[in-house]
């Protein structure tokens, strides 16, 4: 059986199930159901405790194997690679339920321009151009062997959009203005090219500090947004880039801990109002042992156990950054990333919530 033959029910089972659950139009299905998902997934990782597990059709077997890839799942398809810790994930294949929420938000037309940020896979160029038009797509990728890979798969679907070798951070100015901009790497901050390459009444769809946020465009120099509902870890835009990191206070960390943050890092609406605050912490969820680890890029860090209990280390307060974080977000009323906006112009960007008396407005 050849690749696209597998594909015979697999993508439009994909698209059955997406729709079903009010996430696809009927434009939107037909074109996931025309994309052989697993063409862009011939290998890829799984976590497996603390490593990664390759998976192919042949370590997987080929039944497994293309289960996988048509499951509702991100795959890292990349390790180490240009930008990235080596080791650590470098490019990934979007879940298909978040790529149809990004896509709804996007509302890209036929005959719209595009412009793509981290291509990754192709997967997610595939469908912008059956809805746009090959021709009308640009997609950019850092990694110059994955712009390889995906054009050669691309090429086999008879599609031919402009895949480009840049840092997706620049956008591309060659094709501007666009219509639309998408992108599937997450950043701590909008580059100020993706508004200025965006026409007026266009729009940028991008994840932003672990939630998607839809921008508006006014003009060249400003726009304001919104963020969709549920939060969206992806992988950070690798770029040349470097972002200067939040300041946390100095001091030594807090000898003890209340219980409302411990309980409150659980919740996924708290860590994005975190990440609003506070971009530099990183935070790791071992969920097969029930801890937290929140660290900075000093080496400060807060381990909280499956019991609760939290240990820090270093020079930085992170704990007592993330007790101030969590008292504002309660006085606010445990708001979601639905509750923020987001103002830009070319040299600030404000997030602003209106959750309580008191309109809380901060600089990112």
């Amino acid at each position: 059986m050849s690749p696209l033959s597998e594909n015979s029910s697999r993508s439009p089972a994909l698209a059955r199930r997406l729709t079903e659950r009010g996430l696809l139009d009927q434009a939107w299905a037909e074109i996931f159901s025309s994309i052989p998902r697993h063409l862009f997934l011939p290998t890829f990782y799984r976590r497996a405790g603390d490593s990664w597990k390759l998976v192919s059709s042949g370590t997987a077997g080929a039944e497994h194997w293309l289960r996988l890839a048509y499951s509702d799942v991100t795959w890292v398809q990349r390790l180490s690679g240009p930008g990235a810790t080596p080791g650590e994930p470098a490019s990934s294949c979007i879940q298909p339920s978040l790529a149809a929420r990004m896509l709804t938000a996007l509302a890209a037309e036929p005959g719209d321009r595009v412009l793509e940020v981290g291509a990754g896979t192709g997967w997610l160029t595939a469908l912008l151009s059956c809805r746009c038009g090959a021709g009308n797509v640009t997609a950019v990728e850092l990694d110059p062997e994955l712009v390889g890979q995906a054009r050669a798969i691309l090429g086999q679907l008879g599609h031919k959009p402009s895949l480009i070798c840049a840092d997706g951070f620049d956008g591309y100015t060659s094709h501007a203005p666009y219509d639309r901009v998408l992108s599937t790497a997450s950043v701590t901050r909008i580059p100020g090219a993706w508004i200025s390459q965006t026409r007026p009444g266009g729009r940028v769809v991008a994840p932003l500090r672990g939630a998607i946020t839809v921008i508006d465009i006014q003009d060249q120099h400003h726009a304001t947004g919104r963020f969709l509902p549920d939060t969206a870890q992806l992988l950070a835009l690798r770029s040349v880039h470097h972002h200067t990191p939040d300041d946390l206070g100095a001091g030594l960390p807090p000898t003890s801990a209340s219980r409302a943050p411990v309980t409150a890092m659980r919740d996924d609406r708290f860590r994005f109002a975190l990440a609003l605050r506070h971009p530099s912490l990183k935070i790791d969820d071992h969920s097969h042992l029930g801890e937290l680890a929140i660290t900075d890029e000093h080496g400060s860090f807060v381990q909280i156990s499956s019991l609760g209990k939290v240990r820090t280390s270093g020079k930085r307060d992170i704990w007592g950054a993330i007790t101030r974080a969590c008292e504002r977000w309660e006085l606010a009323g445990c708001p979601g990333p639905a509750d923020f906006q987001i103002e830009l112009n070319m040299d600030e960007q404000w997030v602003s919530l209106a959750g309580s008396t008191t309109l809380q407005r901060w600089r990112i």
